[in-house]
């Protein structure tokens, strides 16, 4: 079943009238943090009608003259999806307009509101609680990046910004993954806990694959230095044999962007950071251990023996000899 044609099913549950002109239809989901879904629509009259599920077996309609939340957060992640139309949505004080086809990622603890989205809009939210993402899942997920905020913002509570915004630019499955999971959720078929999970890693794929990945500034700045600090641990840990194309593949990021990362925060090209890196390492060697200096520089990526002694000399004023006698 589409994820439009559920909202044939608003009158199959319960039906309930709601008289306040400012609710919050995921309330039953804050208090109680389960995996479920919720689907929104803003009618052409003006009104709004709704469809729920969790896998408590929870179900809820609702109908409103006027629905727009209050300032709230959740213990969980929220994932929404801009089936038609678009809504206006606030992250402590700034406001912002997400359009049809475009995605959110809501981190928890973040604190945020929604105001009356547009005429005859359509949105899809799909709650996530804290431990669908354990280890198991997260070793599935290849995009470095995406796994790094998802992981930032699983440990840590932000207020205002702690969001991803994706805009589509390819062809993606997202309504078909998205379907899938909400038809897990509400048939509860057995082993379904498994299947949502691989429907998830499938759907981050699919957003870091055919999708432009958009953050407020705060966290663009935060995420930025958290990969530099992942790149620099890699480059560490791989000093003998990394490369630009290794960090590429690694990062899923392009050269340019890897000299530009690196200068940012060591004021250095990639290759005299690696430098340092590796000068830095053959030091400790020449020091602690009774190793050659021959292989202390090729252990530490120099091939070149005669190189190794000039470029060492440069950097620390003393040959390798004069330290490793």
């Amino acid at each position: 079943m589409s994820l439009l044609d559920r909202l044939d099913k608003v009158n199959i549950f319960p039906f309930a009238k709601m008289e306040k002109s400012n609710i919050d239809p995921n309330k039953n989901w804050q208090s109680n943090p389960v995996l479920g879904w919720v689907m929104y629509h803003q009618t052409p009259e003006g009104s709004t009608t709704g469809l729920g599920c969790s896998v408590d077996g929870h179900h809820n309609s609702f109908h409103a003259e006027h629905c727009s939340s209050t300032i709230h957060s959740h213990d969980y992640f929220e994932l929404r999806y801009i089936l038609k139309g678009e809504i206006q949505q606030k992250f402590g004080k700034d406001l912002f307009i997400f359009r049809e086809n475009e995605l959110l990622i809501i981190g928890r603890g973040v604190e945020h509101y929604e105001l009356n989205p547009s005429v005859d809009s359509i949105y899809f939210d799909l709650f996530l609680p804290m431990d669908i993402f354990d280890y198991s899942f997260t070793q599935k997920v290849s995009s470095q990046i995406l796994l790094t905020f998802l992981n930032r913002i699983s440990v840590e509570k932000h207020q205002g910004n702690g969001y991803l915004h994706f805009k589509p630019k390819n062809s993606p499955h997202t309504e078909e993954y998205l379907s899938a999971i909400a038809d897990e959720i509400e048939f509860l078929n057995d082993g379904y806990q498994y299947f949502i999970k691989g429907l998830l890693v499938r759907l981050l794929e699919d957003l870091s694959t055919n999708y432009d990945l958009q953050l407020c500034r705060f966290d663009q700045k935060k995420l930025r230095e958290l990969i530099f600090f992942k790149v620099d641990e890699y480059m560490h840990i791989h000093y003998q044999t990394v490369s630009l194309e290794a960090l590429c593949n690694e990062f899923h990021y392009s050269v340019s962007y890897f000299n530009k990362l690196i200068h940012e925060y060591c004021g250095e090209s990639y290759v005299e950071h690696l430098q340092k890196i590796r000068l830095k390492k053959a030091k400790e060697l020449l020091t602690t251990t009774d190793l050659s200096i021959k292989k202390i520089a090729h252990q530490t990526g120099y091939r070149n023996i005669g190189y190794f002694y000039k470029i060492f000399q440069k950097t620390y004023g003393v040959y390798p000899s004069n330290i490793h006698e």
